[in-house]
């Protein structure tokens, strides 16, 4: 003989504690892999700035490091090359070796330090077909970027958004000094 009762009001209240126990527990990590990989992400551009630097100033021709958006996984993405290219495609073609920095869930930003041809002050979004090229100067170390691989502007930081932080590479052009700082917002 079968057992038709169903269900207890106690066994659907535990179900539905634990149920609320595993969503929250799921949204917590998320949230936190989300933080981790926005600072993640700035830390190895601030490794690499440095890198870029020696490169640059010890070698005649230009070096560039790219920060750039691939439109097959909306990620963000590193590269560095001796070519000045115009086109995110023409980065993707490069045969250098791209690092991700950060996911599609993550907003990058790159901040001009002055309005300068045609590039102004204030943010610009590193999404589809905008990104930036930046380089230094041989000759005394400051750091000058290009949007879109055209227009040649003093940079003073790239920084990332993702959910409730803010990571920051600031960038004194001048000098060309780097330092990476994490807030929460």
């Amino acid at each position: 003989m079968k057992d038709n009762r169903g269900f207890s009001l106690v066994e659907v209240v535990i179900a539905i504690a634990i149920v609320a126990v595993v969503t929250a527990a799921s949204s917590l990590t998320y949230s936190l892999i989300s933080r981790a990989n926005v600072e993640k992400g700035m830390q190895i551009l601030e490794s690499t700035m440095g890198k870029l630097q020696t490169e640059c100033t010890s070698k005649s021709q230009p070096t560039y490091m790219y920060v750039y958006q691939d439109s097959s996984d909306e990620d963000y993405y590193m590269k560095i090359s001796k070519n000045l290219y115009t086109s995110v495609s023409g980065i993707m073609s490069d045969s250098a070796e791209a690092e991700r920095i950060e996911s599609a869930s993550v907003s990058v930003y790159f901040i001009a330090y002055k309005s300068e041809n045609g590039v102004s002050a204030g943010p610009h979004q590193v999404k589809g077909s905008t990104f930036v090229a930046v380089t230094y100067n041989k000759s005394d170390s400051s750091v000058m970027a290009y949007m879109n691989g055209t227009k040649k502007f003093p940079i003073s930081a790239i920084q990332a958004y993702g959910s409730k932080k803010q990571a920051k590479v600031e960038i004194a052009y001048e000098t060309g000094k780097v330092s990476y700082s994490a807030t929460n917002i």
